[in-house]
């Protein structure tokens, strides 16, 4: 044979080989699997059983033994540039070959060198750049390395760094996925929490009933949701715990509307979205409306009785058909959405005055769920007052965590007429203007609704009241009221009879009806 097929022979004899070995790699990702199956190949390319894989760790300034087999596998080393023949390797981005090694590195005094007959180690490089090393040697006396097996591993480390570097990248890609699903589980759970019933707590029968109705509810989406209950009492966390259930996992979309926001004119647009051109003034790309933005979750229309007649219709055919058209748009889109209302008035009553429709208030009312006011589950007052109190303590940095009896009477005896919101309203005043431990009738006194009642409360905490041992407040001074509920409660002291609380008080009979019936009429 001439000259160039023996050449063609030569790089046949291991393209084949390296081809081989490649195809067994190409396929890994997993880092620990791949760096295995590199050095394994890499030592059956010259049939030997001793070779380490080191990789350079930029931080550090330094590379590291990751692998090792013969030799090198119970050993754990690290080298710096220039350091021994790895680290030269890794200096100057070039193979080496040492047929006499154990002469060569007699100074490195490490249990095993003096068995190494030869070694040659070469640099794994992406963009020119050493990213680590692989090397091989013989301890037996008659073997020898030459300048093809190095060629051939040097191609092989090329190759290799390839593959290395693409497991790399999977790996940060992997980890960083989980970090991401780490960090949606726990967005997700804090969202749940924020925006469900569990946000404020359950503390009584009736609540806990409802909180079941809900989860009930999360678990058949098909079926659209009312909401009743008085301004305050809170049916958008109801309506939240029936979209998120209790799972807390659930990543679909909550959007709400509060149809009282939105002028009647804008009402179809906002809801379903427009088409470009589809009237003056419309965006030239259209606009998604509410629809499309709660595709696969839920849609809560708030205050469901300002939605217009005209527009009552339409949403009626959604809720139905589970289609819908666009502003000025001639296709039908399908939608998965799930529709749950509220309203904080009585909604039969709008049905017979002819401004809701009943077809569809009865399509709306196959789930329903009334929360009752504030005033009607009195036991949930103070656990609430305290949730509340310990909240804005800590938001605000504030010394405030318990409410003492007499001020948790006094919160119990109240209407709430605001419910649950105005409750917060108040602590949130109290905790605002106050740094103390505990919350007493002092801080409700600043507070309208409480001030006539601290006052008579204070009334009737004294045993004796004489001309000289009272103090007026500071602040202006409620006269006509004083006296109103003076007149209640000696009314009271003597069982409801009138004349004797009039002579009680040195007041006619007639006073005593008059200012009753006055405070009857309040």
């Amino acid at each position: 044979m001439n000259r160039g097929t023996n050449q063609l022979c030569d790089q046949s004899n291991y393209l084949f080989p390296l081809y081989e070995t490649m195809l067994g790699l190409i396929n890994r990702l997993e880092m620990n699997d791949l760096l295995t199956a590199i050095i394994n190949r890499a030592a059956g390319l010259v049939a030997t059983e001793h070779a380490f894989i080191y990789l350079v760790k930029p931080q550090e300034n330094m590379m590291e033994l990751i692998l090792g087999i013969g030799n090198f596998q119970t050993f754990h080393f690290t080298v710096r540039k220039g350091e021994g023949m790895v680290g030269m390797v890794w200096e100057q981005g070039k193979p080496m070959l040492l047929n006499r090694y154990c002469d060569w590195e007699s100074r490195v005094r490490l249990p095993f060198f003096d068995v190494i007959k030869a070694a040659m180690v070469v640099p794994m490089l992406h963009h020119g750049e050493v990213i680590g090393v692989i090397g091989l040697d013989y301890i037996e006396e008659d073997r020898f390395f030459d300048d093809g097996q190095v060629e051939m591993l040097s191609r092989f480390a090329e190759l290799a760094s390839l593959v290395l570097v693409n497991a790399q990248q999977y790996r940060d890609v992997k980890q960083e996925l989980v970090m991401c699903e780490q960090e949606l589980s726990q967005t997700q759970q804090m969202l749940a929490q924020a925006m469900g019933i569990a946000r404020i707590g359950i503390f009584s029968d009736a609540m806990r009933q409802i909180n079941t109705l809900a989860q009930k509810y999360y678990e058949n989406r098909d079926l659209p949701v009312l909401i009743e209950g008085e301004t305050g009492t809170g049916k958008e966390l109801v309506a939240k715990t029936i979209h998120f259930g209790d799972r807390r996992q659930d990543s679909r979309p909550f959007v709400d509307l509060n149809c009282a926001a939105i002028p009647a004119n804008l009402f179809e647009s906002e809801l379903f979205g427009y088409e470009a051109g589809a009237f003056t003034g419309a965006l030239q790309k259209g606009q998604k409306g509410k629809f499309d933005l709660a595709k696969g979750g839920t849609l809560f229309l708030d205050e469901i009785t300002e939605l217009p007649l005209e527009l009552q219709s339409k949403l009626l055919r959604v809720i139905q058909e589970k289609e819908y058209f666009r502003v000025g748009g001639l296709k039908k889109i399908k939608t998965d959405v799930r529709i749950v209302c509220a309203t904080n008035v009585d909604l039969i009553q709008r049905v017979e005055a002819g401004t809701f429709r009943k077809d569809l208030y009865y399509r709306l009312k196959v789930g329903h769920v009334f929360v009752p006011p504030l005033r009607a589950r009195q036991e949930e007052i103070v656990p609430l007052a305290r949730l509340f109190l310990q909240e804005f303590a800590s938001v605000k940095g504030k010394k405030f965590c318990e409410i003492n009896e007499k001020a948790q009477d006094m919160l119990i005896q109240y209407d709430w007429p605001g419910n649950i919101r105005e409750l917060r309203n108040v602590i949130e005043w109290i905790v605002a203007l106050h740094d103390e431990r505990e919350l007493t009738t002092k801080h409700l006194s600043l507070i309208g609704p409480f001030r006539d009642r601290v006052l008579i409360a204070n009334l009737h905490e004294s045993t004796t009241l004489k001309l000289d041992n009272f103090v007026l407040p500071p602040d202006k001074f409620p006269l006509e009221n004083f006296v109103d509920h003076i007149i209640q409660a000696a009314v009271q002291m003597h069982n409801g009879n009138k004349t004797l609380a009039a002579d009680y008080l040195g007041i006619s009979r007639r006073t005593v009806y008059y200012r009753l019936e006055k405070l009857a009429k309040k």
